[in-house]
């Protein structure tokens, strides 16, 4: 099975009709692709949503996707007033990542770990919160940002409307919860900090660096919170205008990346005349754009804010 952040275009069968080869159109920034003996599985409810797992993990990865709502792509097309940028999301867990979430356009990365059989019920608001971050992510995270420095806008965006999220399901409790956790985990990791607190601004890295690990769990504590604190500034639904403001405009004014397309070698013929057909269908859900990419900038987010407000 191979599962890429990208769109089908084109496939063809070898001369002994034997082999099938599959042609994607993928946009090099914000690609990603991963290629195993994955198994499959979409919920009759979701159907624009594909779970992957390696085989051993089928029955877990089953009782892990059963969200508490799952109509959560709907919520946030509806807070952000624009459709999901991809025809599917796919998220995949594997063995071992490097981190529990890494989120790309249109798919995400997940450790298995997070995967639970149905006789453990605790780890089920962990999982899914992870879960549902790597679909933010994956969905603001393909807007791009300006430079690594400005990293903490797409951060903050990402677990500011994951918040939104758990206060629509889970009530005010749970969101002032959550708001207090970060507080108390931003102050303990301001006051250990060997040199003073982190810079919200990271300096900027090459294409090979990494961010240092307790950096990003300051960034993932404060970014957030630096929103919330703009909200209260600007009232709620300016913060909601001023977001739907950056979506709309990046995905009006830029290129579309293509959305996953999910592939998996079938020797009979007849599976072609589906395969054209879905082909159509990315053609039809393909909306003409033009532009220039407008990246997540510091400048961009408090100037949008300003505007709107």
């Amino acid at each position: 099975v191979a599962v890429c952040s990208g769109r089908l275009v084109g496939q063809s069968l070898d001369a002994h009709k034997l082999h099938r080869s599959f042609r994607f159109v993928i946009n090099t920034k914000t690609s990603c692709s991963l290629v195993g003996p994955f198994r499959m599985h979409i919920a009759e409810h979701m159907p624009r949503v594909a779970h992957f797992c390696l085989p051993d993990r089928v029955a877990d990865l089953t009782t892990s996707t059963q969200f508490r709502d799952p109509h959560f792509v709907t919520f946030f097309e509806t807070y952000l007033n624009a459709r999901y940028p991809f025809a599917t999301y796919s998220q995949i867990f594997v063995e071992d990542p490097p981190v529990d979430c890494q989120y790309f356009a249109g798919l995400s990365v997940l450790n298995q770990d997070i995967l639970y059989g149905p006789t453990i019920i605790d780890r089920a608001p962990v999982s899914q919160a992870i879960q549902i971050k790597g679909f933010i992510g994956s969905w603001i995270g393909a807007i791009g940002i300006q430079s690594t420095k400005h990293a903490w806008v797409l951060v903050g965006v990402v677990g500011y409307l994951f918040d939104l999220y758990v206060q629509s399901v889970m009530g005010d409790e749970a969101y002032g919860y959550r708001i207090q956790l970060a507080l108390d985990a931003l102050v303990m990791m301001e006051l250990l900090a060997e040199g003073g607190p982190p810079s919200l601004m990271y300096e900027d890295v090459d294409v090979y660096g990494e961010y240092d690990p307790s950096y990003m769990a300051f960034l993932e504590a404060k970014a957030p919170l630096i929103l919330r604190m703009i909200e209260r500034k600007v009232e709620r639904k300016h913060m909601q205008f001023a977001l739907q403001r950056i979506v709309s405009g990046t995905s009006s004014n830029t290129k579309q990346t293509s959305p996953p397309t999910t592939t998996t070698p079938d020797k009979d013929d007849d599976k072609e005349d589906e395969d054209d057909a879905m082909l159509d269908g990315d053609k039809d859900s393909t909306p003409a754009v033009s532009g220039q990419t407008q990246p997540l900038s510091t400048w961009y987010l408090l100037s949008t804010v300003k505007e709107v407000a």
